[in-house]
């Protein structure tokens, strides 16, 4: 099954594992996953009740999988797996958010996450509306009216480098791996060369895109601040795979 990049830590699972999401959403993208390892046995976490709803909804076939709003009330060191996707930058807390993901991690398991910053460098949405901009740019302002009011939804903050590297080692966990991804520009060119006429040069720019991540990405090791600073200035998008210390 081809995976958005977003989502490619949910290659590294097992039938038998006990997982949970924090921050799913209305979390679609388990179901193939939940359908492929029935013995998976999975918790959804999700804030905003709105969301929890639909997420119920969707799973409601799934006798192993649980929703919950939060995580206060599950034991320590629960699951061999902790996911996140694209959550970390509506997160206001983030050294309890950091805290708690490594609390429900077992000794050597693992804890995957994402985060964007497309949503605070508005020329990466330079295909979309002007409207569009300037409303994200407003969301980003009000962060912090979102926060005194509770609003998780509207929440967003951007995430520095530092920020991550200190509460990674605060909580003793330590990169294994990591990745960039939504390579700005060309997948934009890609996207636009559907037309019939330029579909074999749109799949040549896709095939390039994709040789281009598996060459950025191949190294299985943590970045330096100058090569985080590089593939940030091109890409959207950062993937963190980071093991809990025993």
């Amino acid at each position: 099954m081809k995976l958005h990049p977003k989502f490619h830590q949910l290659s590294d699972i097992s039938d038998d594992e006990v997982i949970i999401d924090i921050g799913c959403g209305t979390a679609t993208y388990w179901q193939t996953f939940l359908r492929s390892n029935p013995n998976l046995k999975l918790t959804l976490i999700e804030p905003d009740i709105k969301l929890l709803e639909i997420a119920i909804q969707n799973y409601s076939h799934f006798p192993n999988v649980t929703l919950k709003t939060q995580t206060s009330d599950i034991p320590d060191h629960s699951f061999d797996k902790v996911f996140s996707f694209s959550v970390l930058e509506h997160v206001w807390n983030r050294k309890v958010f950091f805290s708690e993901a490594a609390r429900l991690i077992k000794a050597g398991g693992v804890f995957h996450f994402n985060y964007d910053d497309g949503h605070f460098r508005n020329h990466l949405y330079r295909n979309r509306s002007m409207m569009y901009r300037v409303r994200n740019q407003v969301k980003t302002f009000l962060a912090p009216l979102w926060r005194f009011t509770h609003s998780y939804s509207r929440y967003q903050s951007s995430v520095s480098y530092e920020e991550v590297a200190e509460l990674l080692h605060i909580n003793r966990l330590t990169i294994k791996y990591e990745w960039f991804y939504d390579l700005e520009g060309l997948s934009k060119l890609s996207s636009l060369l559907k037309d019939p006429l330029l579909i074999e040069f749109g799949n040549l720019v896709e095939q390039f895109i994709i040789d281009a991540n598996s060459m950025i990405n191949s190294q299985d090791s943590k970045l330096s601040k100058d090569q985080y600073s590089f593939f940030w200035t091109f890409y959207a998008s950062r993937g963190i795979t980071a093991i809990k210390i025993k």
